[in-house]
């Protein structure tokens, strides 16, 4: 992608404004005018110090993803265990959703991972809806309903307990194991393994 630079003007300035209101970034009397002014620069290099980037000025592709990532509600799009990963601020809304409603989702990372998925079971199953591990309308509706209990809160996490499961397939996505059988009996062992994996 080319970068989106100061002076620049047109729609996707116009979509960087967006996103930076939508987060809560002042544009001061620029607004959405698709005009890249003084006030959109300030902006851009507030959110990349905020962000842990270099404060060009400029929307280069990793300054779009992360501008991307942090213009997500929760809502907005369905959430599921998929690679790659889904990642953004509805992903750390609904970590710490149900953190503090008492799932533990691991660490608020912005990261729909194995712990995630199995923290969504769970609380999909307490409120009775389907366990599939899909965030979709029905599930963040009942997550909304809760919002009273979790909003504005900070969840803590456990480094203990950790869902074995959950644990075992991250180890797992990150390990590569062949296992080569050549009687029936060690193919049989080797098959079971690869089913168990």
């Amino acid at each position: 992608m080319d970068p989106i630079v100061f002076g620049q003007h047109g729609p996707e300035v116009e979509d960087v404004q967006q996103r930076l209101l939508s987060i809560g970034y002042d544009l001061g009397n620029e607004s959405v005018d698709g005009m890249f002014g003084d006030h959109t620069l300030e902006a851009v290099k507030e959110f990349q110090k905020s962000h842990n980037l270099e404060p060009s000025g400029k929307i280069n592709e990793e300054t779009w993803y992360r501008l991307v990532d942090a213009s997500f509600e929760l809502g907005q799009r369905s959430l599921y265990l998929r690679y790659p990963n889904f990642h953004g601020a509805d992903v750390e809304t609904l970590q710490t959703a149900l953190n503090i409603l008492g799932f533990g989702a691991g660490e608020v990372d912005g990261i729909f991972g194995l712990m995630t998925e199995a923290a969504l079971k769970e609380f999909q199953a307490n409120v009775g809806l389907a366990p599939d591990g899909i965030a979709f309308q029905d599930t963040f509706d009942a997550i909304k309903r809760l919002h009273h209990v979790w909003e504005n809160k900070v969840p803590k996490i456990s480094t203990t307990g950790h869902r074995g499961f959950a644990r075992a397939m991250s180890i797992i996505e990150t390990v590569s194991l062949g296992i080569l059988g050549l009687d029936p009996i060690s193919r049989n062992i080797a098959g079971r393994m690869w089913n168990l994996a």
